[in-house]
């Protein structure tokens, strides 16, 4: 990965994979241990240059907790860059594209978005470029501005996306100047998407898009979603309106009308809530807890429903009942007959030594739970933030990992710079687990002095599935499958807590390695201390 030092604060930073979500230019960086956002313009591009210098300035000028926070800017030979806090966890259009928001989640984040845009107006600054990819996301749903480009910017100067002109109100497409009035349109555009899934004009060029939202009428919201209050879809209506002067005349009469359909909303949820057998938060009613995961068992007031079908004569049911019985005993004695054959020994290659299994132990008979739904919120305990060791391999870049327990499962995050490797075996990802912090017992030949691991997760790349192997005096011994899920750069792995036994304390590292190139990488490097892991109360 490329470096970049800034010559004011002699510090240096890594350059990490391209957030294309929030505009073009972004990057994820590496300060140490830190994780950083970083906006690159190339030496030879003036106006990129010019754009980012006015945009450190405006950061400066709003110096605001909900806007980017400037941590330093400097030149290298290539590139111009600023430094904004991050990391980046993930844009508000990716959040859109990829979750379907109920009304009360989108509510918030409209009122989230008029309080960050109400900051630049108090300053007599009207954004004209309203749009959800300048914003991003972090773990608890907040909002922050993090690309103000084209702020206080006519279409004419400074020269449109298409992204930008989704959002963009008619009149500044013809070159007039940003107005609050085109702000409470673009507004009006974000909250339609949030709604319903998409922006009610589509084109695939910035002209087809500008002519829509001069001359086209977007379809009704009550058509596309029956189960809105009606005093939102007028509201969001009257933010359409081609007209400037027949919108809402600014940021605090929208907040005074959306926030009483939010509090009538959020009262009609209230009176809907349940309260969780387990942890005792008051959801909505759902199969699982979004809190601890949980099932839930949803009384229902149905009748049964009698169905007609043809039934089986009483002599013809035992036949079948005795042929069933027969043939479950076979499978049993032809399973005995293949577990008798001794499995061949599977070894991996490599710098480490990652994992040997000789025999194969029965699976318990209960299996891990599923991974959180959508709406659970990850653990924040137990979070490993490390400075990366140099690996020349992005997909084994370790940069966080995260273990915790609750109450019937343990459940691991490994976070690497690039994307998690799909080929099969070319990468490895490995938790070390020591459930009891006596370095006597346990396998001591980690890389980890004080670690003395007595059970692992090991993922090999490419394969459906992880395994829970436990140390066994001499040799990893497999204990059953744990879950495994994808996306992008993170791999989260999940197990059944009663595959661990008790439990009192658990503390873990983390191992990738990309054995046809013989390196890896530690989380911790290996002269730290095992992470704590957190587990929750058993109460």
């Amino acid at each position: 990965m490329e470096l970049l030092t800034s010559g004011s604060s002699q510090q240096s930073y890594r350059v990490g994979p391209a957030l294309s979500n929030l505009g073009e230019g972004f990057y994820r960086g590496f300060a140490g241990s830190h994780e950083v956002t970083l906006r690159l313009a190339t030496c030879d591009n003036m106006a990129a240059i010019a754009g980012l210098q006015t945009e450190a300035a405006l950061i400066e000028q709003l110096n605001h907790r909900r806007i980017a926070t400037l941590l330093d800017q400097g030149w290298t030979d290539k590139y111009f860059f600023l430094v904004l806090d991050g990391p980046s966890e993930r844009s508000l259009a990716e959040f859109i594209n990829e979750a379907s928001f109920g009304v009360t989640a989108a509510l918030d984040v409209l009122l989230q978005i008029l309080d960050i845009v109400e900051i630049l107006h108090h300053r007599e600054l009207a954004w004209g470029r309203l749009r959800p990819y300048a914003f991003w996301v972090d773990r608890s749903g907040k909002l922050k501005l993090m690309n103000l480009h084209g702020v206080g910017e006519t279409a004419t100067t400074e020269p449109l996306t298409l992204t930008e002109a989704a959002y963009l109100a008619p009149e500044h497409s013809s070159g007039q100047p940003p107005t609050v009035a085109g702000d409470v349109y673009s507004w009006g555009i974000i909250a339609y998407e949030l709604l319903t899934g998409q922006t009610p004009f589509v084109g695939s060029n910035i002209a087809e898009l500008a002519i829509k939202h001069l001359s086209d009428e977007p379809t009704d919201l009550a058509h596309v979603r029956s189960d809105l209050p009606e005093e939102l879809v007028t509201l969001v209506r009257q933010c359409l309106v081609k007209a400037p002067n027949q919108r809402p005349t600014g940021i605090g009469e929208l907040r005074n009308a959306l926030i009483p359909i939010q509090e009538q909303l959020l009262a009609h949820e209230q009176s809907q809530m349940i309260v969780c057998p387990r942890c005792h938060g008051e959801i909505l009613p759902t199969e699982r807890c979004p809190l601890c995961n949980a099932p839930i068992t949803l009384p229902t007031t149905e009748l049964p429903i009698k169905r007609r079908g043809w039934s089986i004569p009483k002599p013809v049911s035992i036949m079948l009942k005795v042929a069933g019985f027969c043939l479950i005993i076979g499978i049993i004695v032809l399973g005995q007959m293949v577990g008798d054959e001794e499995p061949k020994a599977n070894t991996v290659e490599g710098q480490d030594r990652v994992a040997h299994v000789e025999h194969t132990t029965t699976i318990p008979t209960s299996v891990p739970t599923p991974l959180p739904t959508a709406t659970a919120q990850p653990v924040p305990e137990g979070t490993l933030t490390l400075a990366a060791e140099d690996v020349p391999d992005a997909n084994i870049d370790v940069i966080r990992a995260r273990t915790a327990i609750s109450d019937d499962q343990l459940q691991t995050e490994i976070v690497v710079v690039g994307q998690i490797y799909n080929q099969y075996s070319q990468g490895t990802y490995q938790v070390f687990l020591d459930t009891d912090s006596n370095t006597d017992t346990g396998n001591r030949n980690t890389p980890w002095s004080e670690l003395g691991a007595d059970y692992t997760l090991l993922y090999r790349s490419g394969f459906e599935s992880a395994a829970l192997l436990q140390w066994t005096d001499d040799t990893w011994q497999n204990v059953g499958i744990a879950t495994i899920s994808i996306d992008g750069d993170t791999i989260n792995i999940q197990v059944s807590r009663e595959w661990l036994g008790n439990l009192p304390n658990l503390r873990y590292a983390v191992l990738t390695s990309n054995h046809n190139a013989n390196i890896a990488d530690h989380a911790p490097a290996k002269s730290d201390s095992p992470a704590i892991a957190a587990i929750a109360s058993d109460q």
